[in-house]
């Protein structure tokens, strides 16, 4: 009883800590003021159960004892002070080597899904890229040029801060994330000369030249627009590797035709668009694919355009810079401030793409998940280590004198060494195959929570193999204390 209650009570201070944890792997999901407590009545529940576990596995072997097999007991006099025959043992230690394989296996498979989220090509290179959003003025004196030569003149001004090394310009989203605003999603486009079709569809991407260069997307063919086509906006345009192997694959990308009525201004108030924005573009280029959905979604097919051809009341200006790009915060401040007094800083702050990854949904739920199941498996591990070396600490106990005995005889420690541990091995080598096979039954469930090929045996098979090592090396230390065993007291107490 004692030992449940020391249990039950860490268990509790541990909760308490876990409760606090959520806020403090993904703080940026939550609001400031959030605060993360504790369920009152499910940790009195889990109290309770952890109370009665320990009266009821407690209260088991006490009735046992309390009713002794007196004829037992002189039969077994002489031979050992305790037998492990017909205890639970086996079922006991068994049980818990299972339950270790499987969180074992799931703590690996959720570090292999993190690792595959953290490790992915993403077709750009968030490394030393910041971004600010502008918010801009809307006046109903200004055209689509001037906007767009402002936006310019920002993104040159952005060029001259020291450890600048590139600068684009984007107002339809944030890699890796689809665009927002109108263009939120694929958009219906059409080919010169051929039917329109609902199912031709593709992300429609706002940017400058120089944001190709700025997040190290490579072109594949052809080339980009020049400066004077970005100020017009109009008849030119970039798609991805996707958009060419799924709509164009065999034909000729290089001055098709495509067109989409997204482009088109809805009379929004606070639309900006080129005067021919919905018209005809003729495809110039070829660049590799970069995330555009998500993590956890294949890249879609896309459609690059001038910034200039659709214009909100704000755009995104991006950034390399050689070193973080938070440190030449002041420096852009004062130039931007400098070139227009009254332009704020869209949140008042320099955000990074390494940061916009790491609040991504599927980046946050990998993350916590890999913490938990990893802290989950080892506590698993521990306490099945301490079971299994407390069952050959118990066995050896109970062949004290037959060790002794042999001891006598002249059987080495290599010999004894074997006799303690080859019980409770055979029982963790039957459980870790049969933990194998449950983890291999759970493989597509896991696989599909991971966000990871299931179908790979190594995983499973790694955490086998280190259950089984881990178990030798636990039932070593009660082995070599039972190699070490001096023999002349056993032989005088049974003689």
């Amino acid at each position: 009883m004692t030992i449940a209650l020391s249990g039950t009570v860490l268990g509790v201070a541990i909760a308490l800590w876990f409760s606090r944890m959520p806020l403090q792997l993904m703080p940026d999901l939550f609001p400031h003021e959030a605060v993360a407590t504790v369920n009152w009545p499910v940790l009195g529940f889990s109290v309770a159960i952890g109370v009665v576990a320990g009266i009821a596995f407690g209260l088991a072997p006490a009735l046992r004892f309390s009713r002794p097999d007196i004829v037992q007991i002189i039969q077994a006099h002489g031979r050992s002070q305790m037998s492990p025959r017909g205890s639970s043992l086996p079922l006991l230690v068994g049980a818990q080597t299972i339950l270790t394989c499987i969180l074992l296996n799931a703590a690996f498979m959720a570090l292999a899904g993190f690792r595959h989220i953290t490790t992915m090509d993403l077709g750009h290179d968030p490394h030393h890229v910041g971004f600010i959003g502008l918010p801009l003025k809307i006046d109903p004196t200004k055209n689509q040029q001037a906007y767009a030569d402002h936006i310019e003149a920002l993104a040159d001004t952005v060029a001259t801060v020291p450890g600048v090394v590139s600068v684009g310009v984007s107002s339809t989203g944030i890699p890796p994330s689809q665009p927002f605003g109108g263009l939120g999603s694929p958009a219906p486009f059409e080919f010169l000369g051929e039917k329109p079709q609902e199912t031709t569809r593709a992300l429609i991407q706002l940017v400058s030249p120089g944001f190709f260069e700025t997040m190290k997307i490579p072109l594949l063919r052809g080339r980009l627009w020049s400066n004077d086509e970005n100020r017009k906006g109009d008849f030119v345009a970039v798609v991805n590797e996707s958009f060419v192997n799924r709509y164009m694959k065999g034909k000729g990308v290089l001055g098709a035709q495509v067109r989409s009525e997204a482009l088109k201004n809805d009379g929004g108030p606070a639309n900006i668009t080129s005067p021919s924005s919905g018209e005809w573009r003729q495809i110039i280029g070829v660049v590799a694919d970069a995330r555009n959905d998500g993590l956890e979604r294949p890249v879609a097919p896309a459609i690059y355009v001038p910034y200039s051809a659709f214009m909100w009341n704000d755009a995104q200006i991006f950034f390399r810079s050689t070193g973080a790009p938070t440190s030449i915060d002041r420096s852009l401040r004062r130039a931007l401030h400098g070139m227009d007094a009254e332009q704020r800083i869209g949140g008042n702050r320099i955000e990074t793409l390494e940061h916009v990854l790491s609040v991504q949904t599927i980046w946050v739920q990998q993350h916590m998940l890999s913490v938990l199941f990893t802290v989950f498996g080892v506590i698993a591990l521990a306490l099945s280590l301490f079971g299994i070396a407390s069952s050959a600490l118990f066995l050896a106990n109970g062949q004290k004198k037959e060790i002794g005995i042999r001891l006598a005889l002249g059987a080495s420690r290599g010999h004894v060494l074997w006799t303690v541990m080859k019980p409770v091995l055979l029982i963790v080598s039957l459980m870790v195959l049969i933990g194998l096979s449950v983890n291999l039954a759970l493989a597509r469930i896991f696989g599909h929570w991971m966000q990871i090929d299931h179908s790979s045996f190594g995983g499973s098979l790694s955490v086998a193999l280190l259950l089984l090592l881990a178990s030798a090396l636990a039932c070593l230390g009660p082995a070599l204390r039972a190699s070490r065993l001096d023999p002349l007291p056993i032989l005088r107490d049974v003689l």
